[in-house]
């Protein structure tokens, strides 16, 4: 989604006024769309003026509600906001800093909150086209995050979610994506409903729920050198098991797990040498991942059917994504492999 000139008009003139209230000395000196966010829009602000914020660089990334729909789930970016900061106070996670929020009055004038720029370079070892860094470097990474997931997921969800609704179950979890491939023409995923049938009647018993990322990978992650910097893209964060979101994890250590990618990087630690540092960082002992990994196929089928749908209605079609579409098939066949 991209923003009109009528709607970045008034968004230009509030952030202004923002800066004034909160980061006195500072004007905008000019606004740039940042790629990425499928539920907000993100922006990085360029601001001229005496003085600039600490540490003296002259950006902040600016997250905006998308202007004339309610501002609620994924869509609420004063929660993601609020998150960010406790996550801040309350864990070692590396977070942007929140510097300000801007309430919302309407749909034409959205919620936004501002974030502090960081440096670094985000990349997806066996997703992204480009040719990744040294494997060691990326080795280190993925270390690294392991180490950090188990962080987030020893925090109590009381304290960094507050106020927020009672855990999403695993049955929930798994008509969420049910109904996502439910969407999608039947001839796209073969087995769905069978899949997803054979999941509810295995669910595990449920873990102590724990605050999930739901896209916990090196690709939303600013690195620099061997060092995570910053995670980042918190839109779909939620309460609940925490095995959820490390089955996902793992999905993204090989191309046995994820039909979608473009290339094996040996070298990176494998999907079991991420749980062991996991297990290690947490100071406990995960099970049933066999169930997970499979509802992580699952998600993984409903995620790609969504792109490749919403893919072929743009004006110009990615070809890539458009050629995605049998890997719903076998993500779908993995998972019902993994349950049989």
């Amino acid at each position: 989604m991209h923003l009109t000139a009528d709607q970045l008009a008034p968004l230009t003139a509030r952030l202004d006024d923002a800066l004034a209230a909160h980061l006195p000395g500072n004007r905008l000196e000019r606004l740039d769309p940042l790629p990425g966010g499928a539920s907000s829009l993100t922006f990085v602000a360029r601001l001229a003026g005496s003085p600039r914020r600490a540490g003296g660089d002259p950006r902040i990334v600016v997250k905006v509600a998308p202007p004339g729909l309610e501002p609620v789930r994924n869509r609420d970016v004063l929660r993601q906001a609020g998150l960010l900061r406790r996550l801040a106070r309350l864990t070692a996670l590396p977070v942007p800093e929140v510097l300000f929020e801007v309430t919302g009055d309407g749909p034409a004038r959205p919620p936004f909150f501002a974030m502090g720029f960081v440096e670094g370079e985000s990349v997806e070892p066996i997703l992204d086209p480009v040719e990744p860094p040294p494997t060691p470097l990326l080795a280190t990474r993925w270390r690294s995050a392991a180490a950090l997931l188990a962080e987030l997921h020893r925090a109590r969800a009381e304290d960094l979610a507050p106020g927020e609704p009672a855990a999403v179950d695993l049955a929930a979890e798994v008509g969420r994506w049910a109904r996502a491939l439910e969407s999608v023409p039947e001839r796209m995923r073969p087995g769905a409903r069978e899949c997803g049938a054979a999941l509810l009647a295995t669910v595990p018993s449920p873990a102590r729920p724990a605050v999930l990322h739901g896209d916990f990978r090196l690709g939303n992650m600013l690195c620099r050198g061997a060092k995570v910097a910053a995670v980042i893209d918190w839109e779909i964060w939620s309460i609940g098991d925490p095995r959820v979101d490390l089955a996902w994890t793992r999905t993204f250590t090989h191309p046995d797990r994820l039909p979608t990618a473009v290339r094996a990087v040996e070298g990176l630690p494998t999907a079991d040498e991420v749980q062991a540092i996991y297990e290690g960082a947490a100071g406990s002992y995960v099970t049933e991942m066999t169930w997970f990994d499979a509802l992580a196929r699952f998600k993984q089928a409903a995620v790609t059917a969504l792109i490749v749908k919403h893919n072929a209605r743009r004006a110009v079609p990615d070809p890539f994504l458009a050629g995605a579409g049998p890997a719903v098939a076998r993500s779908i066949a993995d998972a019902r492999r993994l349950l049989a």
